[in-house]
């Protein structure tokens, strides 16, 4: 077996962000991999920008804080396809490109656009890995390369294995080694967030539940096992939902220090530090309790006392009508998303 990578991602209205990130991917050392990115996005102008960069028609649009990361821009043309998602569903393997574009039929959200992907994958026999990463991502050369011997290196049981994730606008501030869940209040935690990197995660072993969603580095036995991730979340906890689901059945998870990846907090959803857009609150509320409901009943004991703390917050920045949104939610958790 080689050490055959198959990099997904999810673009959604962010060619920008997602040319960025491709340039910093085809610059790594481990050049055995095929991109495949999966466009939600609303009519065909995002994905048809990133096809005219493949093809070399779009040079001067790129802006980055990574220039040693993603300059100089790869030779064009590049290697590209540009497929339906019926057009996919209907190949029976390999399609020999080094970018493989993918129009999903709508928005599917997180864990379908990458589900479309992880179908393409498992077609094809050759990939060892499936790479999970955010479209709103830089990655250093040498990062795929170190994925790929921290991975060989795990025991046969483990399913995924995270890296550092560190913020996009202060390089040297860490955003997440991994994730905490803290299933008597539905919340999760992102273990290292905001602390200056010092090597202080290099060589312990520390405890967390899951592998933070904007990189997973996957097995192929693990999808094979578990299954694709839970279309029902939309956005927020897919990761989480797949790491339960693979640890009830044996799977753990894994960490490599040496996989750096820097990222956009926020970018995909329209939130920022100092605002949390709607569409955010919604799945971020509908999910803990999704969460609950599937796989630990007896913390809603514990869990709705537990959503005061979002009151306050939301009345303290006059997002009365966030209040509302909680309680519809509470009343039915398995509602879809409709702006208010």
């Amino acid at each position: 077996m080689t050490d055959n990578v198959c990099v997904i991602l999810v673009n959604y209205s962010g060619h920008r962000d997602t040319i960025e990130c491709l340039e910093s991917v085809l610059k790594s050392t481990h050049q055995n991999f095929q991109v495949v990115v999966v466009d939600n996005s609303e009519g065909d102008h995002s994905i048809n920008e990133i096809y005219l960069w493949a093809r070399g028609g779009r040079e001067n649009s790129i802006t980055t804080n990574f220039r040693e990361h993603v300059l100089p821009l790869s030779t064009k043309p590049i290697s590209c396809g540009l497929l339906s998602e019926d057009e996919l569903g209907r190949s029976a393997g390999l399609i020999d490109e080094k970018i493989l574009l993918i129009k999903s039929k709508k928005n599917r959200g997180f864990a379908g656009g990458n589900n479309i992907g992880l179908d393409y994958f498992l077609k094809v026999p050759d990939f060892n890995y499936a790479w999970l990463l955010n479209n709103d991502t830089v990655i250093k050369a040498d990062t795929l390369n170190n994925f790929v011997l921290c991975a060989g290196k795990t025991s046969e049981r483990t399913g995924i294995v995270g890296g550092k994730l560190f913020d996009y606008y202060n390089r040297s501030i860490l955003q997440a080694v991994g994730g905490r869940y803290y299933k008597w209040f539905g919340k999760v935690r992102e273990v290292g967030s905001g602390e200056r990197d010092s090597g202080q995660w290099d060589n312990i072993q520390f405890k967390f539940d899951y592998v933070v969603g904007a990189s997973m580095f996957v097995k192929r036995s693990f999808v094979q096992s578990i299954g694709r991730m839970n279309e029902d979340y939309f956005l927020y906890f897919e990761e989480l939902d797949w790491a339960i689901r693979g640890k009830k059945m044996g799977w753990q998870m894994g960490f490599c220090s040496s996989a750096i990846v820097f990222h956009k907090l926020g970018a995909s959803t329209g939130s920022n530090k100092k605002e949390v857009s709607e569409i955010s609150d919604f799945y971020s509320i509908r999910n803990r309790l999704q969460i609950a409901k599937r796989y630990f009943p007896a913390t809603f004991i514990t869990l709705y006392p537990s959503f005061l703390l979002f009151i306050i917050n939301r009345v303290k920045i006059l997002k009365f009508g966030r209040i509302s949104l909680l309680w519809k939610l509470i009343l039915d958790p398995d509602q879809k998303y409709q702006k208010m």
